[in-house]
């Protein structure tokens, strides 16, 4: 057992002066905050690189992940509704619902775009499953949809043909237009597509770093170049058009494709006319070390009728909500406890609800001191890192950091007893809500006494 399971990652602890502030902290920029608990994923759900998300018109949030089951819905609580696909989906793209509430998948495993009701029942299938081609019935590696009111479907067929392909209500082909190249009307994967309530199309030009928009017929109407090499759409009932990606980037000698990996993640809020309503930033994530709040390949972005955002990243391989920051919010220290602070000593631990021995361990000790945690080994400092509390819930809630992962828990403190249980790290589960570790549950227990002076 890593005694050190309680430091993740070192991050600068923010320190706020206590005078008086010389220019007033009135918000105008819009911002958005993660949700740590969100969702609460049950323990055999696993997730894979995270590759689609959309959410349905009960604010039911489903994810598209390249792990099983492929096909996890949450509710904007982040509390599990459902899973399925796993005997019929074979490796994740994008997800969307439409008007009628029906579940479209792009598979590029088995080469199709596919419709489910909201329960996973299969109810049409259009490309020929499990063969690649390029004709009216083979598509290779369809990357996204778009689907009309009236049921028309618009398939980027991305990776392989570098095409737009339309098909009727009932999966028959129509028309395409596009081929690989740089020009209007071309192509260089054409990584997701979406429609806004005019029936226009907006199609993800990634290795062209270039966003393109046609009319149903297929005919070029303008593109939008230079502002972000797109990965993922989605529109809202406002027709504001969400982008995710990085900013802008050249092909590097060693690109495969374009921007993998990305040099930055960016979220952006498009007019249908192409005006820029709002950019979005955050920060980017270590491959493996991820924290919360931080992307690593930003792939699927989605939108619910409170305005949060739900974005899904390949190597970061989570889904994460962010809640819009209210705007009369300033940044503020983090409330400590007073019964915190002091040093603690491990005399018990356990983790998956095995107790582990720890002769060694019972000469480290634990200081907590404001805001900042140190380990100590027979008087020596060995690791360092952060602590933030919120002492609202019950029971109170610690995020732990240090320099390679962050881990969420939960605290109580009874006489001179600090009993900490906290989820396990690199697979970002849920915080845990009782004093007690079971197998599989991915958490670890921590008791320990207060070290007197």
């Amino acid at each position: 057992m890593q005694i050190a399971v309680l430091f993740v990652a070192i991050v600068p602890f923010l320190v706020y002066s206590q005078d008086e502030p010389k220019y007033p902290k009135v918000n105008l920029a819009k911002a958005f905050v993660v949700d740590p608990d969100w969702p609460q994923r049950p323990a055999d759900a696993k997730w894979g690189e995270m590759s689609g998300v959309a959410i349905d018109k009960q604010d039911h949030v489903y994810i598209f992940t390249r792990a099983v089951p492929p096909i996890q819905v949450y509710d904007a609580s982040g509390k599990f509704v459902r899973s399925w696909g796993t005997d019929t989906l074979k490796m994740a793209h994008h997800i969307k619902i439409d008007h009628e509430g029906n579940v479209w998948v792009a598979d590029i495993g088995h080469h199709v775009v596919e419709k489910y009701t909201p329960e996973g029942k299969l109810l049409l299938t259009i490309g020929t499953k499990g063969k690649l081609g390029r004709d009216q019935s083979h598509l290779n590696m369809p990357t996204d949809m778009a689907i009309s009111p009236k049921g028309d479907v618009f398939v980027t067929d991305g990776y392989g043909n570098n095409r737009v392909v339309h098909f009727d209500k009932d999966g028959k082909f129509v028309k395409e237009w596009g081929e690989l190249g740089h020009r209007p009307g071309q192509f260089s994967i054409p990584h997701a597509i979406c429609m806004d309530s005019r029936g226009r199309l907006y199609v993800a030009d990634r290795n062209n770093v270039r966003i393109q928009v046609f009319n149903q017929n297929g005919r070029f109407l303008e593109e939008w170049r230079d502002l972000i090499t797109p990965w993922g759409f989605c529109v809202t009932k406002e027709d504001e058009i969400w982008v995710c990606g990085s900013s802008p980037m050249q092909w590097r000698k060693e690109d495969k494709a374009l921007g993998c990996p990305p040099k930055d993640q960016i979220v952006m809020k498009f007019s249908p006319a192409g005006k820029v309503l709002q950019l979005v930033t955050f920060p980017m994530g270590r491959d493996g070390l991820e924290r919360p709040g931080e992307l690593n390949w930003v792939h699927a972005v989605a939108v619910d009728s409170q305005g949060s955002l739900y974005l899904g990243d390949i190597m970061g391989k989570r889904a994460q909500k962010f809640r819009v920051a209210a705007a009369d919010s300033v940044a503020q220290q983090p409330k400590d406890d007073p019964k915190l602070q002091g040093a603690w000593r491990v005399i018990s631990a356990e983790e998956e609800g095995k107790k582990h021995a720890i002769e060694k361990e019972k000469q480290l000790l634990y200081v907590f001191d404001a805001g900042k945690i140190q380990l100590k080994f027979q008087g020596k400092v060995i690791r360092e890192g952060t602590y933030q509390l919120d002492q609202s819930h019950s029971p109170k809630r610690i995020d732990m950091i240090a320099q390679d992962e962050t881990g969420v828990g939960i605290y109580k403190i009874e006489n001179d007893t600090l009993t900490i249980c906290s989820a396990a790290f690199k697979s970002t589960p849920a915080r845990p809500t009782e004093f007690a570790t079971q197998a599989k549950s991915r958490s670890v227990l921590f008791v320990l006494e207060r070290v007197k002076e």
